[in-house]
């Protein structure tokens, strides 16, 4: 008999989206019999709500930039179970890891990770690059080994993405023409490929080599938007510096600074963002010409 393979996936999903990719991810790995599977889900104490009041969410952000810890309920698995890899979900929150998952990140649960392959799987709109870096940072402070990464992205331009947030962290789930965040069937199809390869590596028994996947996902090849990432995430960085400082979370003051940040901030996405994709396209259609009249 094989021996048995012990996986453990722990994730946050507020929406149900990074649940939905995980599930793609490991569907290959289900209903064999010499793989078991643990899914722990992480739970703020105090929940966030869902849907989200406007202002309240984007007051948090100072808070989840600086990697500001929430009390969580107590991670359901034993940390002395000996897992063969651990898989770690998330989502992006202010292009930064959310905050219920940086709280287990920083809880004596997360300990687990010592010594452990580990694979990250990353959901998010279109901005991802710092999120992946701060995530590859912790596995390995907490002692792990990274052996794979998964990335997926939503379909379509900027700000039709930007609008199927809006619908689907805002708004109830019975609002009419709702939009959906949504990943492309090719980036799915690709997702469930990659669990074929990691199933294939566990048979293999060769899961601890790294280097599992034959098929990256797509979306770490598109830094498209690595720019406006920086430019953004040093927005926020900057705010956040000053409202953590001069207002607590929740105060009639955060909530001022909120709206007078947002001001600026918005300025800078429905202005600044629906050019970004036409300004590369230019430049890339530049850099042939330059080429051209540099060799004349």
């Amino acid at each position: 008999m094989s021996k048995i393979f012990k996986v453990l996936v722990i994730y946050y999903s507020q929406t149900g989206k990074s649940k939905s990719i995980l599930d793609c991810f490991i569907k290959p790995l289900r209903d064999q019999p010499h793989v078991v599977i643990d899914e722990v889900s992480i739970e703020p104490v105090n929940p966030y709500p869902f849907p989200w009041p406007k202002i309240y969410f984007f007051s948090i952000f100072p808070e989840c930039v600086y990697e500001t810890t929430v009390e969580i309920k107590e991670p359901m698995f034993n940390v002395d179970d000996d897992y063969d890899l651990i898989i770690l979900g998330s989502q992006v929150w202010f292009l930064s890891i959310s905050i219920p998952l940086v709280s287990f990140l920083n809880h004596a649960k997360s300990r687990i990770l010592k010594n452990k392959p580990v694979i990250t799987v990353l959901s998010c709109r279109k901005m991802w690059i710092y999120t992946q870096k701060r995530l590859e940072e912790y596995v390995a402070q907490l002692g792990g080994k990274l052996v794979g990464k998964v990335l997926v992205t939503a379909k379509g331009e900027q700000m039709q993405t930007l609008s199927a947030t809006r619908d689907n962290l805002f708004d109830d789930n019975d609002k009419l023409n709702k939009k959906e965040w949504l990943a492309s069937e090719k980036v799915l199809q690709q997702t469930e490929q990659q669990g074929k390869e990691l199933l294939e590596a566990i048979n293999s028994g060769v899961v601890l080599n790294g280097c599992i996947f034959n098929t990256d996902s797509e979306a770490f090849s598109n830094t498209d938007f690595s720019h406006p990432e920086k430019v953004a995430r040093k927005s926020f960085l900057a705010w956040g510096k000053w409202m953590r400082k001069l207002s607590p979370p929740k105060s009639l003051l955060r909530y001022s600074f909120t709206v007078i940040f947002l001001f600026t901030f918005f300025f800078k996405v429905f202005v600044g963002l629906p050019l970004w994709p036409f300004i590369q396209r230019f430049k890339k259609k530049l850099k042939p010409s330059l080429a051209e009249s540099q060799l004349k």
